[in-house]
């Protein structure tokens, strides 16, 4: 018989755990050197709170996607504002933003507060890695308060998208993995064919969201139609 290599229950809640707290330790860290040099009272924050609005606007209409492993998944179009604010805007507000949204989602949703408070830190570390790789292409600042994208950001920004699905999904897939005893590859594999091409369009659709943040922020509703 082939061995099992499915885990303990013990080792899947103190990988959830892990997921859950490490995020928000940087959360709050990045916060302390971000939100003084915000200018959050200022007409150029408006793109960001707009973003900020769609965002939790997606995040609490999610779309069911069925997975492999035959559980549910949700796909919104959030994803495409917060990857948005993520590029455009303070790293710090776009990780509270969503955070908030999720956790408020999940409250309504009746989830267990493991649960939910994995799914929290699963969308901080994946907004902070998706900020980092952009910064890291394209020599922003990790911490800038606002950033003006141009045509040469726009490979950086779908690579950071790439980043957002591969940090999103994998953590997820890592505790389907352990719960389960499967190979956490065929688990985004499974994901890939289910919602990759949904995902590709909301990843791609974050830059055209930011430019319109910034050129005329009035249109982003459009995008979310």
């Amino acid at each position: 018989a082939v061995p099992s290599r499915r885990r303990g229950p013990r080792v899947v809640t103190v990988y959830a755990l892990s997921v859950a707290i490490l995020p928000v330790l940087i959360f709050v860290v990045l916060g302390i050197r971000q939100v003084p040099q915000v200018p959050w009272t200022d007409a150029a924050m408006l793109p960001c709170y707009l973003l900020a609005a769609m965002l939790v606007f997606g995040e609490l209409r999610p779309l069911l996607v069925a997975r492999a492993d035959g559980d549910t998944d949700q796909v919104t179009v959030s994803t495409t504002f917060a990857l948005a604010l993520v590029l455009a805007g303070p790293l710090v507000f776009a990780m509270f933003v969503q955070g908030l949204a999720v956790a408020v989602s999940d409250a309504w949703s009746g989830r267990r507060p493991v649960r939910a408070a994995f799914n929290v830190g699963q969308y901080l570390l994946t907004l902070f890695s998706a900020r980092a790789v952009f910064s890291l292409l394209t020599g922003t600042p990790l911490l800038a308060p606002m950033t003006h994208l141009s045509n040469a950001d726009v490979l950086p920004a779908l690579v950071a998208g790439f980043t957002f699905f591969a940090v999103n999904n994998g953590t997820v897939a890592v505790a389907v993995a352990l719960e389960q005893g499967r190979s956490a590859f065929a688990v985004v594999a499974g994901d890939l064919r289910v919602q990759g091409l949904t995902t590709a369009i909301l990843i791609g659709l974050a830059p055209v969201a930011a430019a319109a943040s910034d050129a005329s922020p009035l249109m982003l509703p459009l995008i979310a139609l």
